[in-house]
């Protein structure tokens, strides 16, 4: 299962997902666009965000 059908539906925005932790919109924005590659920190984040553990399998 991956993040998407663990976030939603609906599925929320990157402000929503800013809401749950310490980082921003544009933050979250970038590492999913992959415009630069994203600290651990902001990965697990990410994924405990939609609903995930940051150590399970894909």
């Amino acid at each position: 299962m991956g993040l998407r059908e663990l976030a939603g539906p609906p599925i929320p925005t990157y402000a929503q997902l800013a809401e749950r932790g310490t980082f921003s919109r544009s933050v979250l924005a970038d590492a999913a666009a992959s415009y630069r590659c994203p600290s651990w920190e902001v990965v697990t984040h990410f994924v405990t965000a939609c609903g995930g553990l940051p150590d399970q399998e894909p």
